[in-house]
């Protein structure tokens, strides 16, 4: 393996032959372009193919030219002994693909000038050969040598570098490079941990209010009920050494449960877990998970220890029969198991995995041991159909047992009854039509059942073999185990899962607040101060508006102020009737238009005027009008604090203004 000097100098080496190469395809192209352009040899027609293929050739030499000098950067990268990241490994394909492609264009174009009367020489077309040969054997070389700098990275080296980059793109500050490039002191470090700390346990917090409302809502109980319930659900979880179980699941096993039974119970902490394993880690559904947890459950507060002795049930009727049944399967089938099948075992796992193996021993499940059993339970037809099948088949059947482990409820004896009347499964062998109906009915089935459990006995006969004397019997930890990655992920769960019970204890302050932000939002009080302070702003624009009303008034004396009021008025009618617009041109038919600002001061268009809206006009206002406008504005508010001698209709105008001016 070469060293990283090494590496280093040969990458300079064809860093330098790309760009002689490159000057190399300029001279060739400028060569051949002079040639076709000087030659008088060629017809009109001639001259217009010769062209097009000098024109492709040109092309082609150009764009080799482009990816020589993108292949020219990715070297001199590697020079400095760094390797190639993900996008400049896909620039440097681009590029190798690119070359191979131009060059047979470029080639065909060589051919066809010389084909068309061109002096090109063999010489140069063996120049233009030899030098794209040359690119694409240092294209292959920057490929190898990014494999050894690889290499020499190695693994972690490489899964660190593509880290750094996708975090570069992620954060566009630039912090986390610099923290994986190792610029920080301990003191930025430790700032940088504080904060990362309190970003932990503020999130940790909100997912702690989560749990709490989802119980809230689930369980109708009041928050601080919630909060206590969640913190033993955070204990519970913290004493088990399984990685896949947090609290957060445990509050959804919970409410599940609650749903599923429409009980309110806590049903205990082993309860919860065996429910959530049975949801993650085996794949049941939330109804049949509820079932087998709180079957588990009638028998012992150790569910666990339940579910392990009914997977064990299973491992001993496979011995007794020399079968290979999946205890996945049983324990699926008590899952799915009917009410009146469960009770009648009395709700014990073990019983009803006993009952399930023997039944799936026979090609059935426990469903359909339970309609055989009603059937022969109907005695008179079911005695009829036996004699019956005894004739058609001329085989003695004896069902009497079979009809007894039925009235006692044993689902187990009668599978076994069932299969020691060989003669009504070897019908589907030996028999016909008729006979196999009879067969059929003898057991309450239709022909097409009996049929299918046939087909099953006949599958169950494959795996009759050494397996489980080869690979060992099925355990319940087992079914629980997990890859690599599945661990890998459930550990950042388990940690996430007790950052959020820490955060737990701050939930009730950011309930607390949210609460309290809803409060405010309800308000009267505080939206009537908002709205004071919203109108306080706008009472300043408003005053400027008067100012400009009562300047334009002024100079038609003592009828003037009587108009400015009136203008003031409609001042303010006005603005509670403006509507918004978007941006554009109104034009001046439309006029005279009102504009209004955010502040509620107004302004009427001249006649003929259009107006433009748009965020990009700039304000033209010149600053004498601002002067004039100002000098209004005083003149306004001495004339509000002076107590005039000008009346209208008997009511002193000086004191309406004054009244009227605290708006």
């Amino acid at each position: 393996m070469a060293t990283p000097e090494e590496l280093k100098e040969a990458a300079k080496i064809a860093n330098e032959e790309f760009r002689l190469l490159n000057d190399q395809l300029i001279g060739i192209n400028g060569q051949i372009k002079e040639m076709v352009k000087s030659s008088e040899d060629f017809d009109e027609a001639t001259k217009n193919v010769v062209k097009t293929y000098q024109s492709d050739f040109s092309s082609a030499v150009n764009s080799i030219k482009k990816s020589g000098r993108e292949l020219a950067l990715l070297q001199a990268k590697q020079s400095k002994g760094t390797r190639l990241d993900a996008a400049e490994q896909k620039r440097l394909a681009k590029a190798t693909e690119n070359i191979t492609k131009q060059r047979a264009i470029a080639e065909d174009s060589l051919n066809g000038l010389r084909k068309n009367g061109s002096k090109i020489s063999q010489q140069q077309v063996y120049q233009f050969g030899e030098g794209v040969d040359k690119i694409q054997e240092q294209a292959a070389a920057a490929d190898g040598l990014n494999t050894e700098l690889t290499s020499q990275r190695g693994i972690a080296g490489s899964l660190l570098d593509n880290a750094k980059a996708y975090l570069g793109n992620m954060d566009k500050t630039g912090l986390s490079t610099i923290a994986l490039n190792g610029k920080l002191n301990l003191t930025q470090k430790l700032t940088l941990a504080s904060e990362a700390a309190m970003l932990a346990l503020a999130k940790g917090a909100l997912e702690g209010s989560n749990n709490i409302a989802h119980l809230q809502k689930n369980l109708g109980i009041s928050y601080g009920s919630a909060y206590e319930l969640q913190n033993s659900l955070a204990i519970s979880a913290a004493n088990t050494s399984d990685l896949i179980i947090n609290s957060k699941d445990l509050n959804k096993s919970l409410t599940d449960l609650v749903e599923t039974t429409g009980l309110l119970s806590t049903f205990s902490g082993d309860t919860l877990v065996t429910m959530t394993t049975l949801t993650k880690q085996l794949g049941f559904g939330a109804k049949e998970a509820s079932q087998l947890s709180l079957l588990s459950r009638l028998q012992s507060e150790d569910t666990t220890s339940v579910l392990e002795n009914t997977v064990g049930t299973v491992n001993a009727i496979n011995r007794q029969n020399k079968s290979a049944i999946s205890a996945k399967a049983v324990l699926n089938d008590i899952a799915t198991a009917s009410a009146s099948i469960v009770v009648s075992l009395g709700s014990s796992p073990e019983l009803l995995a006993e009952a399930a193996t023997e039944a799936r021993a026979l090609g059935l499940n426990l469903e359909k041991v339970d309609n055989i059993a009603a059937s022969l339970l109907n005695f008179e037809s079911s005695i009829e159909n036996e004699l019956k099948a005894e004739l058609l088949l001329g085989k003695a059947i004896n069902l009497e047992k079979a009809r007894l482990a039925a009235l006692n409820n044993d689902s187990a004896a009668l599978s076994k009854e069932i299969a020691e009347n060989t003669a009504l499964t070897e019908t589907f062998a030996t028999g016909n039509r008729i006979q196999q109906e009879a067969a059929a009915a003898a057991l309450g089935m239709s022909r097409n059942d009996l049929a299918d459990m046939v087909m099953q006995q006949q599958f169950l006969n494959l795996a009759q073999d050494d397996f489980i004397t080869q690979y060992g019997e099925q355990s319940y930890q087992s079914m629980q185990a997990q890859s690599a990655t599945e661990k890998f992920q459930a550990s950042l769960e388990k940690i996430q899962g007790i950052i959020g019970d820490v955060g737990t204890a701050f939930s009730p302050i950011i309930d607390g607040f949210a609460t309290l932000v809803g409060h405010l939002a309800e308000s009267k009080g505080l939206m009537f101060v908002i709205s004071t302070i919203m109108g306080t702003m706008a009472v300043k624009s408003m005053i400027n508006a008067v100012g400009s009303i009562f300047s334009a008034s002024f100079k038609l004396g003592p009828l003037g102020i009587g108009l400015a009021a009136a203008g003031v008025g409609s001042l303010f009618a006005a603005k509670s009737k403006a509507q918004s617009v978007k941006d554009g041109i109104a034009p001046s038919s439309k006029g005279p238009f009102t504009i209004t600002d955010s502040y509620g001061a107004m302004a009427v268009t001249a006649q003929g005027d259009s107006i433009m809206a748009s965020p990009n006009i700039t304000n033209s206002a010149t600053s004498a009008g601002g002067s004039e406008q100002s000098r209004t504005n005083v003149l306004l508010e001495r004339l509000l604090a002076k107590d005039s001698n000008v009346y209208m209709d008997s009511d002193k105008v000086g004191s309406s203004f004054a009244k009227n001016a605290s708006f």
